[in-house]
């Protein structure tokens, strides 16, 4: 009797320690994937930061090259109207070189005719008596005198008129040359004040070009921290999940109380598919999709389908973030293209049917706001779904 009582106190001493061994395995794990998940959900902060960073430098960068185009476009109309403003002056120092050639020669002229109008005029006066006598004895009539003297008068006349024209023309031609050197100190003026300006756009060029070397620097930057995240993001999500599907409970989700209702529409009062279940053609080639795309605007809210456990909620190929979820009946649905700062749960959590799990994005391989839908029964070996027609199981 002491025999077999010391037998059951033995085995019972060993179910007990066993059992505690269970329950301090578990606390352990559970300690665990709560230290992954704190983990996790600072890595998002830091992925929410690093999108808004990215987003505002991106937006900054788009503001520089929009003003570098603009300027050198500018800077470049202003060269073209120096170098336009210098074959003019060109054009208008040939004109006032020309204009000065007239002046001497209208000068010379005047010189000219002022010398022979002296020279006529002195020998008239100087032998004025014997000319005008002779004039006066060698006329046959009156009116051969008259006609004489008016022909002395005439010559004279002409004389002084030839004179005046010239001075008349050379004084044109220096109004013009005043002119035209007037014309070519604001065209001077005009020229330092565009060199001015030419020199202010360069400056502000190379300034802007500095900015925006250092915007794509930053935003560079920013990119591979988001990068780096998003490779953490998913190692610490990847482990999380390992670490849930060791536990009985969390691998048989019929323990979990889940309920086995009808699902609902993932995406509430929006039923556009955009793409749908089995073979397409995109971008020119062929493929499988396994699933629906639903279009709706950024920040849409995406709700579970069903009740059911958060198998994964991060990063993925292709889906940019992603969340699985997994369901009593044993299915799984999946819902891509969101950015990780709207993602609003993390793997272990229980959600029920119709909760916000998410917000419609872009993320990944998208070309627009939607989301992508999945039912699946599991992962083949390559990790990609076993999937089934999303539209036998929710109907807009």
């Amino acid at each position: 009797m002491t025999i077999i009582r010391r037998i059951i106190t033995s085995v019972t001493a060993g179910v007990a320690a066993l059992t505690l061994l269970g329950a301090i395995a578990v606390q352990a794990m559970a300690s665990s994937v709560a230290s992954d998940r704190l983990q996790l959900t600072q890595i998002r902060q830091r992925q929410h930061s690093n999108e808004h960073k990215v987003a505002t430098l991106s937006s900054q960068e788009t503001v520089l090259e929009a003003q570098l185009t603009q300027l050198t476009r500018t800077l470049q109309r202003t060269g073209q109207s120096i170098v336009r403003l210098r074959t003019d002056l060109h054009a208008k120092e040939l004109e006032i070189r020309r204009t000065g050639q007239e002046i001497r020669q209208a000068e010379h002229r005047v010189r000219q005719l002022n010398l022979l109008l002296r020279t006529r005029l002195r020998i008239l006066y100087e032998n004025g008596a014997v000319s005008y006598w002779d004039v006066l004895f060698s006329s046959t009539s009156f009116s051969d005198f008259l006609n004489r003297m008016t022909a002395l008068s005439l010559i004279v006349q002409q004389n002084d008129q030839l004179f005046q024209q010239a001075r008349v023309q050379r004084g044109r031609f220096v109004a013009v040359g005043r002119h035209l050197v007037k014309d070519k100190q604001s065209m001077l003026a005009m020229a330092a004040q565009l060199a001015a300006q030419q020199h202010q756009q360069a400056q502000t060029v190379t300034s802007r070009q500095a900015m925006l070397a250092d915007v794509q620097i930053q935003k560079q930057q920013a990119l591979s921290e988001l990068q780096q995240e998003n490779a953490a993001e998913q190692n610490i999500a990847a482990t999380i999940a390992r670490e849930l599907r060791s536990d009985p409970t969390f691998s048989d989700t019929k323990k979990l109380n889940l309920g086995t209702g009808p699902w609902i529409w993932p995406v509430p009062r929006h039923y556009d598919i955009t793409s749908g279940y089995g073979e397409r053609t995109l971008f020119g080639s062929t493929d499988f999709h396994d699933g629906i795309d639903i279009g709706a605007p950024y920040g849409t809210p995406i709700v579970a389908v069903a009740d059911g456990v958060v198998l994964y909620a991060g990063s993925a190929e292709g889906f940019g973030h992603w969340i699985v979820l997994k369901h009593a009946n044993g299915l799984m649905t999946i819902y891509g293209h969101m950015y990780a700062s709207e993602l609003l749960v993390q793997p272990g959590q229980v959600v029920k049917q119709g909760q916000v799990i998410a917000y419609v994005g872009s993320d990944g391989q998208s070309t627009g706001p939607h989301l992508h839908f999945t039912v699946a029964t599991g992962f083949n070996s390559q990790g990609f779904p076993i999937s089934l027609n999303p539209l036998q199981y929710v109907h807009g």
